[in-house]
């Protein structure tokens, strides 16, 4: 497959025009950066990364770390760095993939996960130097794309920026531009598939203080995707919303005993929040948080039996167990995402997406639905804390709400 791509790897040029480049404000590199994504009819796609980077201090020399992620869906295909002295033109440092360190990323609530990067962080004492660094990740699926952001690092002189992407035209992108002011040019490549180039120049130097609503970026995402064979569209919220249906369709069901003591539970209570709030406490007194991250993993619930045989679950499979408890007594519910996090900002809702790094749980009521934080075990029925309340969700069932 490899073999039949058609790659465009024009390097950027050498520094010249910025030796003359007056240091007005405070930097410690200047940067020129190419990103080009290439997306295959088989829904994976790869990540190309070519930097050009003047290194002008000890600080500077921070802003040439390099660090890539993988995991069951990513995998790290090549590493290159190259020190240049500006004054005679040799190269006098070089790094392959090989000498990256490997290591794991592990959290505290995690027992399954495959997360990993590898990094690789320079050590030269010599100033100033010019450092290349290519880097090459291949992603399975095509489920997600990362922002295009070219600016890492505060201080640090962006001069010259370029996005690249080439894709078939049956599978098909989207994306939103923010705060650009360079060009953009479409055009179809010499197999026939479609190549957008964004050009962007000089982006303001970052200090503590930057407002990230004037960063300038692209947000990307998929038309059509497949994730481990589940294939689906994003085109909208409501082709999400039936994707992500159909990824945990059948994996409610619950043991005989357990739904027998389910019942019993509830048994003489009609008050609907009463029976909520009773199973909600016993989920809560019974399973615990887990953190399982591995490959489709990451966004499939486990089914609820294996919740109720290890009384454990992450946040999809706890919410997923007490929807099927709810079911058990006659409450519909519905599994719900939502990107969590104290004063992040909201979802783009202008661009159907992965948007979304949690799961919770909306009992419908005649009034205002019952939400369940179904990873806690303090807050009560109905009540959110500041990790996921005032924001857009999903709600996933047969029809669709945002």
């Amino acid at each position: 497959m490899v073999n039949s791509l058609l790659f465009v790897l024009l390097f950027l040029g050498a520094f010249s025009h910025l030796d003359t480049l007056e240091k007005e404000e405070e930097f410690h590199s200047i940067l020129q950066v190419k990103k080009t994504y290439s997306l295959y009819d088989s829904f994976d796609y790869t990540i190309i990364e070519e930097k050009h980077i003047k290194v002008l201090d000890e600080d500077g020399l921070d802003q040439t770390f390099t660090s890539l992620f993988y995991d069951k869906l990513i995998q790290v295909k090549d590493f290159q760095l190259d020190v240049i002295d500006p004054e005679t033109g040799k190269t006098i440092e070089k790094a392959r993939l090989r000498d990256m360190t490997d290591v794991a990323i592990i959290s505290n609530t995690s027992i399954f996960e495959d997360n990993r990067r590898k990094y690789y962080r320079l050590k030269t004492r010599k100033y100033p130097v010019e450092v290349k660094v290519r880097t090459e990740t291949y992603h399975k699926t095509n489920y997600y794309f990362p922002a295009w952001n070219p600016v890492d690092f505060l201080h640090q002189k962006v001069t010259e920026a370029t996005l690249e992407i080439i894709y078939p035209y049956s599978v098909g992108i989207r994306f939103k531009e923010q705060n650009l002011q360079g060009q953009k040019v479409q055009e179809k490549t010499k197999d026939g598939r479609e190549r957008i180039t964004w050009e962007e120049f000089d982006f303001p130097i970052l200090d503590t203080d930057f407002d990230k609503k004037s960063l300038r970026q692209i947000l990307i995402a998929p038309h059509l995707f497949s994730m481990e064979g589940h294939e689906g569209s994003m085109e909208d919220w409501n082709g999400f919303a039936a994707w992500q249906f159909e990824l945990n369709k059948g994996r409610g069901e619950l043991p005989e005993e357990f739904k027998s003591e389910i019942l019993t539970l509830v048994e003489g209570i009609d008050d609907p929040y009463e029976k909520v709030s009773l199973l909600y406490d016993f989920l809560q007194q019974n399973f615990r948080y887990v953190s399982i991250q591995l490959g489709i993993g990451g966004w499939q619930t486990m089914t609820a039996g294996d919740v109720v045989k290890y009384s454990y679950g992450d946040c999809k499979g706890l919410t997923n167990l007490m929807k099927s408890m709810l079911e058990v007594v006659g409450i519909p519910s519905n599994y719900t995402l939502v990107y969590a996090g104290v004063d992040v900002d909201d979802i783009e809702l202008d661009l159907p997406s992965n948007q979304f790094n949690h799961v919770i749980l909306q009992v419908p009521t005649e009034n205002n639905p019952i939400w369940l934080e179904c990873t806690s075990n303090l807050l009560p029925a109905g009540f959110l804390g500041e990790f996921t309340k005032n924001r857009h969700v999903l709600v996933i069932q047969e029809g669709v709400d945002i």
